[in-house]
Parts: structure tokens; sequence; C-alpha cells
């Protein structure tokens, strides 16, 4: 949540965003989302379809915000799709571990120690939607106000720093958007997300032995598989088929009862 928050801040702002016509769209949209829960909208599909380009993006952002805000409009068409499938996939998507109050509070958090004023308004008016009170969304960001800092990092095993050594089994074994932690640190706690992950194959040899059997297994199977259309295939090629038509005829095919025949 921490690095989406500050990829949107970076872009916000980068774009000089008008504040006003930012409010009044987010109130806009807020104000669309309230008619369609109360409506009894149907919720985000558990596995959503991709989007492949920038107009299939502006199609489904107007279709599940009744509008599509200026700040999505003007996003280059050509990372539309990723960016609006990351929102909608992690932000918005109903079925995910974290609810969407404290997806939407976490990311008040990240807003205020930026700090970013765009993406304040925004979160802010997304947790109420969700149901924040006024005490929720201060105790969201004092706490940010406290000691806790957020950093995006690019972690490389093994060559990772020795701060994250301890992570790396954990980090193997998990997926995107994961989060690991807490987990206590010489200076206090350590919460850690994973935003993506580029994971090369595990060297065979570092295999367990159980997967290394399954392994074995499968590509012996594989290669019975091969043997077998390969042979079958030489017989098709090598034995022709011959089709005696006038025998076929005399038998006595059995008649189903009503059917009719013609010579």
């Amino acid at each position: 949540m921490a690095a989406i928050t500050r990829h949107w801040s970076t872009y916000l702002n980068g774009i000089q965003t008008d504040e006003g016509k930012f409010r009044s769209e987010i109130g806009q949209l807020v104000t669309n989302m309230k008619k369609m829960m109360a409506g009894g909208a149907a919720p985000a599909p558990a596995k959503p379809m991709p989007v492949t380009d920038g107009k299939a993006a502006l199609k489904e952002i107007e279709q599940s915000f009744g509008f599509a805000p200026d700040f999505l409009r003007r996003y280059p068409q050509e990372g539309l799709a990723g960016a609006w499938q990351e929102m909608r996939d992690l932000e918005m998507n109903p079925t995910t571990a974290i609810p969407g109050k404290y997806k939407s509070l976490i990311g008040l958090a990240v807003s205020a120690q930026i700090p970013c004023k765009f993406c304040i308004i925004a979160d802010t008016e997304f947790a109420k939607l969700e149901g924040a009170n006024d005490r929720e969304l201060t105790e969201a960001v004092a706490m940010a106000g406290s000691d806790a800092r957020v950093t995006e990092e690019s972690v490389s095993f093994p060559d990772a720093p020795p701060r994250w050594k301890k992570y790396q089994e954990v980090f193997r074994e998990t997926a995107p958007p994961a989060i690991v932690g807490p987990v206590k640190v010489a200076e206090g706690w350590r919460v850690a997300q994973v935003v993506a992950k580029d994971q090369a194959p595990e060297p065979l040899e570092r295999l367990s032995s159980g997967i290394v059997e399954t392994l074995r297994q499968q590509a012996l199977e594989i290669s019975r598989d091969r043997l077998f259309d390969a042979r079958v295939a030489k017989l098709r090629t090598e034995l022709k088929p011959t089709v005696y038509r006038e025998r076929l005829r005399a038998v006595p095919w059995p008649v189903p009862s009503g059917a009719t025949t013609s010579g």
C-alpha cells in the first residue's frame, strides 16, 4: 500500500493537479459509489478480468465510478491498464485479506507522512466510505507521525543487506501483495509488503528429496507420453488402412425400431 500511495502521490503532484477539481471529482466519485452500494451493486468478482489497454481501462473505470476522473484520463495510455488493475485488484478488491477500511487508513497514514494533499483527500473520503470514524482517521495519522518510517526498497537475494537476510525464506514462499510481519528487530518492529517479485527457479540440488522425486516421476510420464505419441504417428504413416465398402454393406447391421432403410 505504501508503494502504491507513493506512486500516485508522485503522479498527482507531478502533473500539477488542480486541487479544487480533484476535491470535486473525489466527492462525485464517493457519491456515485454510495448510490451503487445503496442500490445493491454486485461486489467486484473474485477473479477480475484482465484489462489489455488504456481504452479498455477507461471504459471499465467509467463503469465502476460512473465517470472517469480527470487524473485517470490524463494518465499515459500505455500504462493506464496496469495502474488501473493494481488499483482495482488490490485497493478496491473486497476479497483481500485486509478490509477496505484498513487499506484506506494505511493509505491515509502514508499520505500524511509523505505528505501528499491529494492522497490525503482521497484516502480520507474512501476510509469514511468504508465506515471509518473521525477517531480512527486521527489515530491513523498520529501513528504515522510517530517513529514509524515507510520506505520502498528493491531487495535481491542472496546479496541483500543484513537486515533483510532473515526474510529470504519467507519472501521465497510469499506472493504479492502479501504482508510479512510484524517482525521484532533491534530498532523496533518491521512490516514488509511484497509489491512485486521476480524469482528464478531453484537449483535442483537445493530442492527437497520429495520434490525431486515428484519431478522425476513427472518427467518419466512426459517421456512416456511423447514416446507413445511418436509411435502412434509412425504407425499412422506406415500402416495405410484399407476400407472394404462392399463387405461393410454386407454386414447385417441392426436397424432401430421405426427406422427405414434404403437400398
